[in-house]
């Protein structure tokens, strides 16, 4: 593939290597206009969570561009993607023997990977409840579905050990479907919280740390989204080329970072992060609540009414 070059004074259309009538210019144009097509197909369908609807940049973006280690499927992103870890189950099991693969591979599981949908609300995405431990025997002797229905989501195990095993799984697929770089900061937040948990249970109960959890990971793959939009806007394109997407990407900004960052949404100790933005506001809020309202009813029950300043 030709190397484009940006050279003083270029444009940035001409850092891309478009020219009037060149090769490059025609296939932009060609693969917005697919784009185009299918975008109106699925404003006709308004299907979300299956197999056709599965795009690339997400998980390109989510894989650093190409630019971090991955163990699954390197190289595919949207529905080759999909099927790609389905005939890993199939056909690759030597493979996923070598990476220690956690789990039974399932239409779920390879719809959510391919999508980069964890952690949300909608029943197409991956909850750590869907990751339970498989053996290195049963991963051996299992054969996925060959037909695309999705599976029933997991419950929660009660015991909160057996759910931290299993985010702990969801962590090692994480991490080989899109990048070994992203899993010490999951493993890290999960040590933490199994400390807090331990420390004090009144304040972080089982239910609070799974929430958590899943919130920061549906969080994390948003803000993948989030910036995924602004590169396209910077491109004046809604399909634009994986090539063109990591140039505008990897380009440096003005404090010479690359324009595109992995969120820190795992980070607590970020004060511009979403723990630090969101969840802890939102505890003092609720917190608040529930003290004046303690108060108040106090009062009316003594027959006492104060008014505070």
């Amino acid at each position: 593939m030709a190397q484009h070059y940006r050279k003083t004074g270029a444009s940035f259309s001409e850092a891309l290597g478009a020219s009037p009538g060149g090769a490059v210019t025609a296939d932009r144009l060609i693969h917005a206009i697919d784009g185009l097509r299918k975008a109106q197909d699925e404003d006709k369908t308004g299907s979300k969570g299956v197999v056709s609807v599965l795009k690339e940049p997400d998980v390109f973006l989510a894989r650093g561009c190409g630019e971090t280690k991955v163990e699954l499927c390197p190289g595919v992103c949207g529905k080759e993607l999909f099927h790609g870890i389905k005939r890993a189950g199939h056909h690759a099991k030597h493979m996923l023997q070598l990476i220690r693969w956690p789990v039974l591979i399932n239409n779920r599981l390879a719809l959510a990977i391919a999508g980069l949908w964890w952690g949300g609300e909608e029943s197409y995405t991956l909850l750590a409840s869907d990751y339970a431990t498989a053996k290195a025997e049963q991963v051996e002797a299992w054969t996925p579905p060959t037909e695309h229905k999705l599976e029933s989501r997991a419950r929660a195990p009660a015991a909160f050990l057996t759910w931290l095993r299993y985010a702990e799984n969801a962590v090692k697929v994480f991490g080989s479907a899109y990048g070994l770089e992203h899993v010490s900061e999951r493993m890290a937040f999960l040590s933490a919280l199994r400390e807090a948990n331990e420390e004090d249970e009144n304040a972080f109960p089982v239910g609070y740390c799974i929430k958590l959890y899943e919130e920061l990971n549906a969080v994390w793959c948003e803000q993948i989204r989030e910036s995924r939009r602004k590169l396209r806007a910077k491109l004046c394109t809604e399909n634009p080329r994986l090539e063109d997407l990591k140039l505008v990407a990897l380009s440096p900004g003005p404090d010479g970072a690359p324009a595109f960052q992995f969120p820190r949404a795992w980070d607590l100790q970020d004060p511009q992060g979403y723990y630090q933005q969101v969840i802890l506001p939102g505890q003092q809020r609720a917190m608040t609540r529930v003290w004046n309202r303690q108060l108040h009813e106090q009062n009316k029950t003594a027959g006492t009414a104060w008014v505070y300043f």
